[in-house]
């Protein structure tokens, strides 16, 4: 009688032994047979919180020399295709090379090749983190950064992805020549092929329909060549863009070479906006052409907006625009010509506290754009969305109650009819939030989101006995899931 082994006995016996196994023999278990690689590995797989039946995709971050979840990735012989991945490669700004990065980056270049398909990709490389950032600070860095981001890319294209994000903590860094330096480029030119190549799109079809970056080398050459080619010849309709990662003169450059490059685009969401940047915005919107949903969003410090010089502001006509969100300033800007927004039929407005919510002014403000929609020939539909960013307190909304007593003002803010509340501090107010709510009395729908904010049983509770039932609103929905209203 042969010598009964491993591989003879039964599963249900081989799983309670391997729940008793530590990870690293886990991971050697599954190199000896494909039944003990899907037993071992779905074992460790669930470890790692990584649900590859229910949702197929794959959260995790790379970085160390030991092995992580993306180890077992590369020898699971049962993962042929993933609807979503999201990675982060981290690097410290005080490592002294960005091989370590590299290396990395090649590991998921090698997984994502095997793979069949991948729908939806978020790669996080050395984004700002603690002191996680790289500094390419000569040209065989940035050709070698180029080299394998760009490859890494053009596997996920070619892969299938339909919306990628990019955050990348990458930077230049330029050197300031001297005066001899500067006489001498101006007499003899540096020559073009000096700056490293990107690999070139991938030619033929692509899925790729949503694109998102928050990058400052992906701005410049070569990152933006391979950007400009997947704006291109990507059947791309989406693009969100993180304003911060660069000035003025950069996004007056940018900007208008991505509209050319993009004729498909319909959304496109620009967040993060600098103090003034909104300036070179407005000038160029109106080429992109075929836009029919414009997002825009402030970044968070930000001086008083009133006290800015809005005059000066370009006035786009965003004739095929449909959906408008923007902060409040911003809105009434665009409102102000008659001409401009024929199409418009959504406008949600943000507001945002800098630090103090500052209730009043909003009012003011939708008092002013209430008017404005009025006279609009498709008498868009209104909404309004809050981020109160560590809370407020029942002084904010209790001494704003005296403006309601104004038509105009209680005017505007019948006006609404949806509302979204945002909160990441600690803690909230539930009479606070119902208070808030009460203001807009013709709301259909409002929406609790929370960060860093833990909404338990007993809070859900209270917001659906405290926030009051109207006519139109029924139910509430905290963190998206909705709640009946109690009279």
């Amino acid at each position: 009688m042969p010598p009964v082994g491993i591989l003879d006995l039964p599963t249900e016996i081989l799983v309670k032994v391997f729940d008793w196994v530590e990870d690293e023999s886990l991971y050697h278990l599954a190199l000896l047979s494909r039944r003990l690689n899907f037993i071992a590995l779905s074992i460790y797989f669930s470890r790692q919180k990584v649900d590859l039946e229910s949702k197929s995709e794959v959260v995790c971050t790379l970085g160390g020399l030991e092995r992580d979840v993306l180890s077992a990735l590369q020898i699971c012989l049962f993962i042929k295709s993933l609807e979503r991945i999201d990675f982060s490669i981290p690097h410290s700004a005080l490592e002294p090379t960005i091989t370590p990065f590299l290396r990395h980056t090649k590991r998921l270049e090698t997984f994502i090749s095997r793979l069949t398909s991948v729908r939806k990709v978020s790669l996080r490389l050395a984004p700002h983190e603690g002191n996680w950032s790289i500094s390419l600070k000569n040209g065989d860095e940035l050709r070698m950064w180029s080299s394998h981001v760009g490859t890494l890319l053009n596997w996920i294209v070619r892969r299938g992805c339909q919306y990628l994000s990019i955050t990348d903590g990458s930077s230049i860094e330029t050197d300031r020549p001297g005066l001899m330096d500067r006489i001498v480029r101006r007499i003899v030119p540096t020559p073009p092929n000096n700056i490293p190549a990107m690999p070139p799109f991938p030619s033929g079809p692509s899925q790729l329909t949503t694109l998102v970056m928050n990058s400052a080398t992906l701005l410049t050459s070569p990152g933006i060549d391979w950007v400009q080619a997947a704006l291109r010849q990507a059947p791309i309709t989406s693009l969100a863009l993180q304003m911060s990662r660069g000035n003025a003169q950069t996004w007056s450059d940018v900007l208008p070479r991505f509209a050319a490059a993009a004729p498909r685009l319909t959304l496109l969401v620009l967040t993060d906006l600098p103090p003034f940047i909104d300036v070179v915005v407005l000038a160029i919107l109106d080429q992109f052409s075929n836009l029919t949903d414009l997002h825009m969003s402030y970044q968070r410090r930000l001086p008083d907006l009133t006290a800015w010089d809005l005059p000066r502001l370009p006035s786009p006509q965003l004739r095929r625009i449909s959906s408008l969100r923007a902060p409040s300033v911003l809105a009434e800007h665009l409102l102000t010509s008659k001409e401009a927004l024929p199409e418009l039929r959504a406008l949600c407005v943000l507001w945002r506290a800098r630090p103090r919510m500052n209730l009043p002014s909003l009012f003011n403000s939708l008092a002013t754009i209430a008017v404005q929609v009025s006279a609009h020939s498709l008498v868009p539909r209104l909404s309004v969305d809050i981020d109160a960013r560590a809370g407020f307190t029942a002084a904010d909304v209790f001494m704003s109650g005296d403006f309601m007593g104004r038509e105009a003002i209680a005017a505007g803010c019948a006006r609404v009819e949806r509302l979204t509340l945002r909160l990441e501090g600690t803690s909230f107010e539930v009479h606070s939030v119902a208070r808030l709510v009460a203001f807009f009395p013709e709301t259909a729908q409002f929406s609790l989101a929370t960060r860093r904010v833990p909404i338990s049983e007993w809070m859900t509770t209270r917001l659906q006995q405290t926030v009051k039932p109207t006519r139109r609103l029924r139910e509430i929905e905290i963190n998206g899931k909705a709640h009946s209203l109690r009279a």
